[in-house]
């Protein structure tokens, strides 16, 4: 393994991996940042590489890309949340989603199974109030409530 130079060195301003209003709640892959979290420098968030700049820097050197930390030398993490992982402020604004889900007017739950908690308790607290419309995109239910197309 080896820390890959290139573009993937810099990190990004720490908010760009959250896009406003939009609570990705189990992250988004397009982002990484250093696995050791009780490193202070993990709360940076970086690029992940494309699947074309992955198979190129393989082609070109012969192994496959593995995104080191410049910092620590600790694998990469991509910003989503693994099975045995808790819900954080930081990586996955849990207090931040608690007090806008006091507010919304809407929820739209797209590309999910409602298979963890988290997930589940806010779909079924929308849809127990009667008076937020759930708007679910998925290629199967996982609501089973409502009209399905």
């Amino acid at each position: 393994m080896e820390i890959v130079e290139g573009k993937h060195d810099k990190p990004i301003l720490e908010n760009v991996a959250f896009t406003p209003h939009v609570y990705e709640i189990h992250g988004n892959i397009y982002y990484m940042h250093c696995s050791d979290e009780t490193q202070e420098h993990s709360r940076k968030f970086y690029k992940s590489p494309t699947v074309p700049e992955a198979r190129e820097f393989s082609a070109k050197e012969g192994k496959t890309l593995i995104p080191m930390c410049k910092e620590c030398g600790a694998t990469m993490k991509p910003h989503c949340m693994f099975f045995d992982e808790t819900y954080s402020e930081h990586y996955y604004r849990a207090e931040t989603l608690h007090d806008f889900e006091e507010k919304i007017d809407c929820m739209v739950v797209i590309g999910t199974a409602l298979e963890t908690t988290k997930a589940k308790t806010m779909v079924i607290r929308a849809l127990k109030a009667e008076t937020i419309p759930v708007i679910e995109v998925n290629m199967e239910s996982s609501i089973g409530n409502g009209n399905n197309i």
